[in-house]
């Protein structure tokens, strides 16, 4: 009996072993869509990594999320980042592959922590690449990153016009690979020339430890066109060269309200306490007071480095700032110009300890033109903190309603604002560029407020609103999708939609267009006319009536549908379902002739497939395996001992 017992524990114990180590992530565990906020809830690691299958869409958490079982997706190499330049191994951020995410991000003040993503590829973090987007209220905890090159917390890589507001890189976070442009928060941020990115009270608290890397920095690693607005870095960056405490290099930005506590370098050349290696920059009402260890062969330290940047490649511009002076440990200038000359204007030079405390007084220069009503905090007996640090940050809550299509070319924009203090004012963004602005002061909960732009040109366009109260915390609404549409035959119905008529050209070409319930299009099929009329817009389906016959149908997101018309035996229609919108859906329509049991014919968008990867059982037939062989050893050893007693006998 006691054998008997011993194999069950034994199999058991296999199977359990075996078993373990193979979880991957829930395909089908997506993101669920809240009509009353636009966004879509995250709670699950698993749904955070299924954003993938919509990357144009608006995601918010409603809780802290631990993601310690990324360690074993995708056979070791964890989380696949949102957005991306291709998964192959050496992908690359060339155009070819390129899938970036362009939605938002609002973490809600929860933490994701223990994320692992460790790909052999270009651009990877949270969000891998990333063209337009805005990102706020989230701490990224404990993250264990690598890549080639474009890693960050945050974002691996970006292009045109990103925003960050509160947003948080904090505990024993880690990027444990990366070639170059290396960020806590971003890795590769190259800007758009008409739009710049910006990043609003945010910080970096890890160290940014890459021997073999060159351009690594606090917050970002390389980032172009951007906009740094009170921001702090306290890690520790050291690396092969171009590194600073907010970003190691970049250029056309500025700096305001900024500072670093951390030491920059270990060795290094072209260093610097805010920038490693600038070109066109502003460093506005900022400190540094961390080390500077810039030595290198073949370079002077005064060539390459300073205590505010390094050697810049064009120009700098300092005004209103100061860094702390320690014999041996930091340098003595400022920064350095293009001609290799070290400079100090705009900037002041504290020692320690001899007039350190001179610069914890707001009314001794230059903290003395400094904004401490609004953005800076006297301590007292330490340097000033960012007014945000000490304040529970609560974001302005900001929903903004959804937009019909028409063909009119001016838009009234109707959000609702709430927040803990007072609103200083809300903007309206079309295309990530800002249209218009309401900055007259609102009270803490605001409805049904307006803001107007006028003209607008035929085309398709999203749209959000940023408000940002009192004590500087930025909120961002639900993003929006509206189109203004070219000038089409129109009639109203007495169902209270609108009537479009659309001619064979635009069936033969395709049409994709964002409806609303009611809306009926008239088209002709085999030389009568029909009528398509789209009765209900679900989150997963889509309802709508030929009313020829009549006949209802229904169509699930991301999927076509082949419809007879005629009822010939062969197909004239083709619908998609493309994307939801809350009140809109986005449809596509083409004629097609398919004949029953030939291959469909797709139209609009492509289709997004979400693909269930089937289990993977080599484990667990290897441990069955295993079990059994041990199972027969035990019994051939059974075997022989009771031979054994036999002869005995």
């Amino acid at each position: 009996m006691r054998k008997v017992i011993s194999l069950f524990v034994l199999v058991f114990v296999g199977i359990f072993l075996c078993g373990m180590g193979s979880a991957e992530y829930n395909a089908t565990d997506l993101p669920v869509y809240d009509e009353a906020t636009g966004f879509y809830n995250i709670s699950t690691c698993s749904q955070l990594q299924n954003m993938k299958f919509n990357l144009t869409a608006n995601y918010q958490l409603v809780n802290d999320i631990d993601c310690a079982e990324t360690s074993s997706w995708n056979e070791g190499a964890g989380f696949e980042p949102i957005g991306n330049c291709g998964m192959d191994e050496f992908s690359s951020c060339d155009g070819v592959e390129d899938i970036p995410f362009n939605g938002s991000f609002n973490g809600n003040y929860y933490v994701i922590e223990n994320l692992y993503s460790n790909w052999n590829i270009d651009a990877v973090g949270l969000f891998g690449y990333v063209d337009y987007g805005n990102f706020s209220n989230v701490y990224l905890k404990n993250f264990h990153l690598s890549g080639f090159s474009g890693v960050g917390g945050l974002v691996g890589a970006l292009e045109s016009r990103v925003l960050i507001n509160n947003v948080g890189v904090v505990g024993d976070s880690v990027i444990e690979s990366c070639s170059g442009m290396c960020g806590g928060m971003i890795g590769n941020g190259y800007g758009n020339n008409l739009f710049l990115s910006e990043i609003n009270n945010s910080f970096n608290e890890v160290d940014i430890i890459l021997p073999g890397a060159n351009m690594a920095g606090g917050v970002g690693g390389y980032t172009s066109r951007f906009n740094y607005n009170n921001v702090y870095n306290t890690g520790n960056i050291s690396g092969l060269d171009h590194l600073g405490g907010i970003t190691g290099d970049g250029d056309y930005i500025t700096f305001k309200n900024v500072y670093n506590t951390g030491t920059i370098g270990v060795n290094s050349p072209f260093i610097g306490g805010i920038i490693g290696v600038p070109a066109e920059i502003s460093i506005i009402d900022s400190f540094n007071t961390g080390a500077i260890y810039s030595s290198f062969e073949g370079y002077e330290e005064t060539d390459s480095s300073g205590s505010l940047s390094g050697r810049p490649t064009i120009s700098v511009t300092v005004n209103n700032s100061y860094w702390l002076y320690i014999e041996g440990y930091t340098m003595d200038h400022c920064y350095s110009d293009a001609l290799e000359i070290p400079q100090n204007d705009g900037c002041v030079m504290i020692e320690d300890p001899i007039t350190q405390n001179y610069f914890f007084d707001s009314a001794n220069e230059p903290l003395l033109n400094w904004d401490f009503e609004t953005v800076w905090i006297e301590q007292g007996d330490d340097y000033p903190l960012l007014s945000w640090q000490l304040i529970e940050s609560i974001m302005p809550i900001v929903y903004l309603f959804p937009i019909e299509n028409s063909t009119s070319t001016s838009r009234t924009f109707t959000y609702n604002v709430s927040d803990d203090s007072a609103i200083a004012n809300c903007k309206l963004y079309v295309e990530n560029e800002e249209k218009s602005a309401n900055i007259t002061a609102v009270n803490q909960s605001s409805q049904n407020n307006e803001l107007y732009f006028s003209p607008i040109g035929v085309g398709t366009y999203v749209s959000y609103i940023s408000c940002i109260d009192q004590y500087g915390n930025i909120g961002n609404s639900n993003n929006i999708t509206f189109q203004v549409l070219e000038e089409v035959e129109e009639q109203t119905t007495s169902g209270g939609g609108s009537s479009y008529t659309l001619s064979q050209n635009v069936l033969d070409e395709g049409l994709v267009r964002n409806v609303w319930k009611g809306v009926v299009w008239k088209f002709n099929a085999g030389n009568e006319n029909h009528t398509i009329t789209f009765n209900d817009i679900y989150t997963d389906s889509l309802v709508f009536t030929i009313a020829s016959t009549p006949r209802i149908f229904t169509v699930k997101l991301n999927e076509s549908i082949l419809i007879d018309v005629e009822e010939d035996g062969v197909y004239d229609l083709n619908v998609t379902y493309n994307k939801y919108y809350g009140r809109l859906a986005n449809v596509g329509i083409k004629a097609v002739s398919v004949k029953y049991g030939e291959e469909a014919v797709e139209s609009g968008e492509a289709e997004v497939e979400v693909i269930v990867e089937p289990e993977n059982y080599t484990d667990w037939i290897i441990g069955i395996i295993i079990v059994a062989l041990i199972i027969v050893g035990l019994v051939l050893v059974n075997r022989k001992r009771s031979r054994a007693a036999s002869k005995k006998k």
